[in-house]
């Protein structure tokens, strides 16, 4: 006598339900890495939203002044022993003093202290970057939230739990290990373009530009370095310097429809428009070639003042 079955085995059953926990998962883990790296993507964006508002508040020596050398000047740190600073603080220029005096003017930003904005300052260290022994302000930011209450509620995402940013400080110290100023990529900015001026002198000092010994544009020559490296004062013109070769084909250019593709100029070169020809190879064998000239193009190599 037969049976006819019907409906599922127990180990059939035991199988889908497997199947069904494991993909089950895989969209758990998949749905919960992507939610994790969006977070990431958001925190990015606001460390360097929060670091270039610090940054920009710095680069005002008033602002800098009243947080590192307020009461008194700081001294530099090392990585695994650094100076610790808690706030940016706001200054203003006393100007009843003589000479004006920086005056401390309120809080800016402060270490650990309560936001809604999902990343906070996790601390302000004031070191020589062991890497370069360059002297900076190394903020370290965390993802989530300081409560009003002092609680720490960090958010999970990929990747570390903090970030570290570096503000590069003035080296206007004489070598020293006091803090005599802050330099902003503002500031880099100024100074190299007073030093691309001729004749412009950059003051660390005052951070201004001295620009007594500029020479004036209409007193300068335009110079113009040529294909055998030697300068001019008048642009040359493009001349041939040297040539690029392929071969088309291994039959004569009269008895080939075959193309080849010419190797590149050297930089600062362009191709002419370029030539066929029969290399001979034997009394009776002949190969066709391509070539092309490479047209030197003369390059600006500074100024020289008009004799």
């Amino acid at each position: 006598m037969k049976f006819k079955q019907s409906g599922f085995s127990l180990v059939e059953t035991m199988v889908s339900v497997g199947l069904m926990g494991a993909l089950s998962y895989v969209m758990y883990t998949q749905s919960d890495m992507s939610a994790k790296q969006q977070a990431k993507a958001v925190f990015n964006q606001q460390v360097n939203s929060l670091f270039n508002s610090i940054q920009t508040e710095l680069s005002r020596s008033e602002n800098c002044t009243a947080t590192l050398a307020l009461p008194s000047p700081k001294t530099y740190g090392t990585a695994s022993s650094p100076t610790i600073i808690n706030e940016i603080r706001r200054g203003r220029l006393d100007l009843a003093t003589t000479p004006p005096e920086v005056k401390d003017n309120g809080l800016l930003f402060k270490v650990k202290s309560e936001n809604s904005t999902g990343v906070f300052i996790d601390s302000i260290h004031l070191i020589r970057r062991p890497i370069d022994n360059r002297k900076v302000l190394r903020i370290t930011f965390k993802p989530g939230n300081i409560t009003a209450d002092g609680q720490i509620r960090l958010k999970e995402m990929l990747g570390g739990e903090n970030y570290s940013k570096d503000i590069l400080l003035s080296p206007r110290d004489n070598g020293g290990d006091t803090v005599l100023g802050c330099q902003s990529e503002i500031t880099n900015l100024l100074a190299s373009s007073c030093l691309s001026l001729p004749g412009g002198i950059w003051d660390q000092n005052t951070q201004t530009c001295n620009i007594s010994e500029i020479v004036l544009r209409g007193d300068l020559v335009k110079l113009w370095l040529t294909k055998d490296g030697n300068l001019t004062s008048t642009k040359p013109a493009d001349a041939a310097n040297g040539q690029v070769t392929c071969q088309k084909s291994s039959k004569r250019c009269s008895r080939t429809n075959m193309d080849c593709s010419l190797p590149a100029c050297p930089s600062n070169h362009y191709q002419s428009s370029a030539w066929e020809w029969d290399r001979k190879q034997s009394m009776w064998d002949y190969a066709c070639m391509k070539s092309a000239n490479c047209m030197y193009m003369s390059q600006p190599a500074g100024w020289m003042v008009k004799p």
